[in-house]
């Protein structure tokens, strides 16, 4: 199918810079469902999640070659990340490897999958969990209230992205109230 909407899959690989967030919160602003996935994962399991996903296109930076050659051997049409010429930090220009036609964006609904997870695999093939935009929203208010997250609040994020966790408990509930949340771009012990 072609282009974003409420039954439109994109997903992206995580890494810990800010620019990922901001492309992950641009996909669920477009009605799009988003598949976060580990940066960790091998060429092998990428495909085969894409596949498993039913994943409509790959955003993706011209450097990650695994998951370009991932996206062509599940035959997923790859979107490249650039920088923005402008500067502006996390700011990215889409460019197409290949040309769909347009698709008209349909308005969201509660029951739609507003993010796509999947389990460790340790005890078998790994598992797909969908969560749908009311799942979501509910759980972003639960923490909101749960946490008195308001405009004036900073967290910083030290979880995986990945993670459909950290979305709805840390990524999600600050952003949507007006607050903001630190990435830093890699984090150990040390660090700290």
């Amino acid at each position: 199918p072609p282009g974003p909407g409420s039954s439109r899959r994109a997903w992206t690989r995580t890494s810990p810079a800010r620019s990922s967030r901001r492309r992950f919160y641009t996909l669920l602003a477009c009605a799009a469902t988003c598949a976060p996935l580990s940066r960790e994962l091998d060429e092998d399991s990428f495909a085969a999640l894409l596949t498993a996903m039913r994943i409509d296109a790959l955003l993706a930076r011209p450097q990650d070659e695994t998951m370009a050659r991932a996206a062509r051997r599940a035959s997923v049409p790859l979107l490249l990340l650039h920088d923005s010429a402008d500067g502006c930090a996390g700011a990215c220009e889409l460019q197409a490897a290949s040309r769909r036609d347009p698709a008209l964006l349909e308005p969201v609904a509660l029951d739609d999958i507003a993010l796509l997870g999947h389990t460790s695999g340790t005890t078998a093939t790994p598992k797909i969990v969908p969560y749908e935009q009311w799942r979501l929203a509910e759980a972003v208010r639960n923490r909101a209230e749960q946490r008195g997250f308001g405009s004036a609040d900073r967290c910083l994020l030290l979880a995986p992205m990945h993670s459909l966790g950290t979305t709805r408990r840390i990524l999600v509930p600050p952003l949507l109230l007006g607050g903001s949340v630190v990435c830093p771009p890699a984090v150990d012990g040390r660090s700290l």
